[in-house]
């Protein structure tokens, strides 16, 4: 391992002091649309005067510092990754194992709007559980683009690349075979890590999936049920959220599948641009998550310190995926056991109908609350099913997993 470079006293979390100077200037220079709070439009996504007070916060009272000394607690490393055709990328990544003799490698892979910062509050919970409780030895990267991982400077580096990358990071940490959990963006990639490394990922848990309707050569019942409708209460509320995702927060993804550079300079340059972009999403997509502040603003500022344009390029990459194309995962059939966490405010949520024609369910547990960002939502509640389905008595694993 002698790639892998931990961030010591001389490379740990730190922001430069002439970058939040920066950003104190651009706040106190911010040029908010004073008449936007008298509109009375429906469905705004940030009202004026939220807007008003978390740059106003920012601007007098936030503190980045305090914020990187709570992350500088956490053990961060960097290590040089190249996937095939591409230039060799420096990675980040937090690494934390357990003390545990029988704990499992577990890969947790984050997405869009969120960062490395999703894994937080799961590391502890993971690595040093209650007796009796599956532990787990957790690696989580940021996405190259994301946080303070580097970025492809090329066309082309889709899900099945960052896939590829992540592999070869855990091959890197002497992980041969692990597990991972993924949502978002994260949820494809690790099926995409299951469909191309079926010898090192032994199982994925997912609690974001996205699927295509059972078709009537394959599964003539399955699509009888899909046609009349035919399901539960609670699949039919599921189905509708994501009608509701569909209809009225997709915008986004288009503008960042077709124009992510353009709108990347804005929230480059912008720190009101960037809290703006993601604070409207990440309240909609909870569950009633009572975000503070500080936490809204940790979420953008890691995204607005880095480079918006390279953390959106996924989408355009994976337009495979987002156009619902058989040829790309979603066509595809995963061996290895699969455990799904429904969440009811997460943004797309299918029939384990749908899922299991691509899918080896061995877990499929729906909950009464909670939303897209679950790993900062309800940490427990994502801790508690990915213990029990990579428990060493459940589907997943037979023996011991070694760490060589």
């Amino acid at each position: 391992m002698a790639n892998v470079r931990p961030f010591t006293e001389y490379l740990k979390v730190h922001i430069s002091e002439a970058l939040l100077e920066e950003v104190k200037a651009k706040l106190k220079l911010a040029r908010l649309d004073e008449r936007m709070g008298e509109v009375e439009w429906n469905d705004l996504e940030i009202g004026h005067t939220n807007i008003k007070q978390l740059v106003e916060f920012w601007r007098d009272e936030y503190d980045w510092r305090m914020f990187e000394v709570f992350l500088n607690t956490f053990h961060h490393f960097k290590t040089l990754i190249q996937v095939p055709g591409f230039d060799v990328l420096d990675i980040h990544f937090l690494h934390h194992r357990s003390s545990r003799t029988n704990a499992i490698p577990l890969l947790f892979v984050h997405g869009w709007p969120g960062s490395f910062l999703e894994s937080l509050k799961i590391i502890p919970l993971l690595t040093e559980p209650p007796e009796g409780r599956q532990a787990f030895h957790v690696v989580a990267p940021s996405l190259p683009g994301y946080g303070f991982s580097d970025f492809p400077r090329k066309s082309g580096f889709g899900l099945e690349q960052y896939a590829d990358c992540f592999a070869r990071l855990m091959t890197t940490l002497k992980y041969d075979k692990f597990v991972c959990q993924g949502g978002d963006w994260g949820s494809s990639i690790v099926r995409y890590m299951a469909l191309g490394h079926p010898d090192k990922v032994l199982g994925i848990h997912i609690n974001m999936f996205l699927a295509l309707p059972p078709s009537p050569e394959s599964s003539p019942e399955k699509f009888r049920r899909y046609q009349d409708m035919a399901y539960d209460t609670q699949e039919l509320k599921n189905l509708e959220r994501t009608r509701w995702f569909g209809h009225n927060e997709r915008g986004y993804q288009r503008v960042q599948e077709t124009k992510n550079v353009t709108l990347g300079y804005a929230l480059h340059d912008s720190p009101v641009g960037m809290l703006a972009w993601l604070v409207g999403k990440l309240k909609a997509w909870t569950d009633d998550y009572p975000w503070t502040k500080e936490e809204l603003i940790h979420w953008t500022f890691i995204h607005y310190q880095g480079s918006p344009s390279a953390a959106m390029q996924i989408y355009k990459e994976a337009e495979a995926v987002l156009n619902e194309d058989r040829n790309s995962m979603l066509g595809k059939y995963i061996s290895q056991p699969v455990g799904c966490s429904i969440f009811p405010k997460e943004l797309w949520l299918y029939p384990r109908d749908w899922m299991s024609e691509t899918c080896n369910i061995q877990f499929w547990r729906q909950h009464r609350s909670g939303g897209h960002f679950i790993a900062w939502e309800r940490p427990e509640a994502l801790v508690e099913d990915v213990a029990e389905f990579f428990d060493k008595e459940g589907p997943v694993i037979k023996n011991v997993v070694s760490h060589g």
